[in-house]
């Protein structure tokens, strides 16, 4: 690698191509998926918490002990996780 160095600084070798295959990063279908999942998960998270700030800013009472609570003010959140899942696995495996 020092020569590397040595050679492109004194102008007798070229430098590497940041394009090239070796330099790309390798995303097996597991990491992949953990990436799309984590995207998702973080973005229903946020909005959950915008909605329970939007909650408090409003000055709704809110009892996060009430089990009924939860069901019902997110299922819109929750329906769109069902349809992105549904996105993703025909994407990922056409018929």
């Amino acid at each position: 690698m020092l020569r590397k160095l040595y050679a492109t600084v004194s102008g007798s070798c070229c430098s590497d191509n940041s394009d090239s295959p070796q330099h790309q990063e390798v995303l097996l279908p597991g990491s992949l998926y953990g990436m799309i999942i984590k995207e998702r998960m973080e973005e229903i998270l946020n909005n959950i918490r915008n909605n329970i700030a939007a909650d408090v800013r409003s000055g709704a009472a809110i009892d996060f002990n009430d089990s009924k609570m939860f069901p019902i003010r997110y299922r819109p959140i929750i329906n769109k996780l069902k349809v992105q899942k549904k996105d993703i696995l025909r994407k990922s495996y056409p018929e």
